[in-house]
């Protein structure tokens, strides 16, 4: 009788991982990184947060995507699951097939969020992008039923702003909320509202040099979308985004 094969951890763990989609991979363990190496104190966090002085002079073109990956304390734990769950729902449901185009979606909020930030000040914008996918996973869903905490269910279009109260009430922070809301309203608008008003025409096509890092299956064409409220009523799904902490904080 031949031996079942010894486990192979590594190997597993590799499997499980290519089992995530690709841009959702890379958004969760790029936030597990960089988090968790700026925490340890592994990596400058300074070289991380968004400053525009050294992104133009210095051409340190990471500083466009590290202060959306930046997450501390009690709260990366939490932000990394959620993140996981709405990422891994938009790029395998409402962007099935369009890789590309939840690339460019990706990339037009934190365009939005930088140039938000470089004039706040703001040096981290985290809450704020997880807030922005919340309001298009939300708006996506519809009036698909969502399950909050202690079992609170509601329809997923109101999720935002269930968070958003939570926020105000927990650490009085309303400032990144709203900011998430409204650059998300902005993108589910590029993404869903004018293609619905305008014969399918998008304001903002994809471009060709994304469309080239995710080949599109045949049959597939351009930037659409589910129509929101379009998902079964009936089927529950568990989300909330935390308020979130400062890098450093416990």
């Amino acid at each position: 009788m031949v031996p079942p094969p010894a486990p192979n951890v590594f190997r597993d763990l590799k499997e499980l991982v290519d089992r995530v989609p690709i841009i959702t991979r890379y958004l969760v363990f790029s936030t597990l990184a960089f988090s968790v190496g700026a925490t340890l104190s592994l990596i400058d966090v300074r070289k991380l947060v968004l400053d525009f002085y050294p992104m133009y002079t210095k051409l340190e073109i990471w500083r466009f995507f590290t202060p959306h990956l930046l997450s501390g304390g009690q709260g990366l734990l939490f932000h990394l699951m959620f993140l996981y769950q709405q990422s891994l729902e938009l790029e395998s449901s409402h962007f099935g097939g369009r890789k590309a185009d939840y690339c460019f979606n990706i990339l037009i909020i934190m365009a939005l969020l930088n140039v938000v930030g470089v004039y706040m000040t703001l040096p981290v914008l985290t809450s704020a992008f997880g807030m922005a996918l919340t309001y298009l996973y939300a708006n996506v869903k519809g009036d698909q039923i969502v399950s909050f905490m202690f079992g609170f269910q509601f329809k997923a279009m109101y999720l935002p702003w269930v968070l958003l109260l939570m926020n105000v009430l927990m650490s009085g922070d309303f400032m990144m909320p709203v900011l998430g809301i409204a650059v998300g309203h902005v993108v589910y608008y590029l993404d869903v509202l004018y293609p619905l008003s305008h014969n399918n025409q998008r304001l903002l096509p994809t471009p060709g040099f994304i469309q080239t890092w995710f080949p599109q299956p045949v049959g597939v064409h351009g930037m659409g979308g589910a129509v929101p409220g379009a998902a079964a009523p009936t089927q529950t799904t568990r989300n909330a985004w935390g308020s979130g902490h400062r890098l450093g904080s416990s």
